[in-house]
């Protein structure tokens, strides 16, 4: 089973939405599907999976290009099961976080506020 683009964006922008409301994000789609394990072994199996990037930032009237971001790059496979998986990094952080372990959706707004 494989996941469209359009259904991993619309679950990355239902996640980061979750995430915050105080910063503009956006997020792009970074290649075609590919399949194989990635370069950070974040999915393990020879299964399809899409790569996407979103981008946290405050853009002001006054500097509508922000000085600093936050990005987060999101890998996405559907299971058997029928679930999607998601599994992401910060920057150029290792750390692999996923939605079932990683910092409480609560608190990532105030961990975007420490890194802007």
């Amino acid at each position: 089973m494989s996941v469209s683009k359009e259904e991993g964006l619309k679950r990355i922008q239902e996640i980061v939405n979750s995430w915050t409301k105080k910063y503009a994000k956006k997020t792009v789609h970074l290649f075609d599907k590919v399949g194989g394990p990635s370069t950070f072994n974040l999915i393990l199996t020879l299964s399809s999976f899409f790569r996407f990037l979103t981008e946290f930032s405050i853009p002001t009237r006054q500097k509508p290009i922000p000085e600093a971001a936050v990005r987060v790059t999101f890998y996405l496979k559907k299971e058997e099961s029928g679930d999607l998986d998601v599994e992401y990094i910060f920057d150029n952080s290792s750390l692999v976080h996923s939605l079932k372990r990683t910092i409480r959706p609560e608190m990532m707004e105030r961990w975007i506020d420490r890194h802007l």
